[in-house]
């Protein structure tokens, strides 16, 4: 039988427009033991964890283009570009995208 993977909810501790307080909580939670996964279906302020090794990982939040739905995912090309540069697409989030 496949292990199931606890995921653990977390109440943002600050405004989802505090773009530094937003990537320096999301580094702590990392720090902790805490990858982030995805929004979490509990409302717009919670997000969903896995549990990790503690690591150091940094986080970077891009706005998304004006009218763009919350769910949206980056586009192909944008997602290959941070990609070169070592960047990995984690979900969206309000009306950005988060990239770790």
């Amino acid at each position: 039988m496949k292990d199931k993977v606890k995921k653990v909810h977390r109440l943002l501790p600050c405004p989802a427009y505090d773009i530094e307080g937003v990537e320096s909580w999301l580094a702590d939670m990392a720090k902790e033991g805490l990858l982030l996964d995805k929004k979490s279906p509990f409302g717009s302020s919670f997000l969903r964890f896995v549990p990790a090794v503690p690591q150091t990982v940094r986080y970077r939040l891009e706005p998304k283009a004006k009218g763009m739905d919350h769910n949206w995912e980056p586009p192909e090309e944008a997602r290959a570009l941070a990609g070169n540069y070592g960047w990995e697409f984690v979900c969206p989030f309000e009306m950005f995208y988060i990239y770790r």
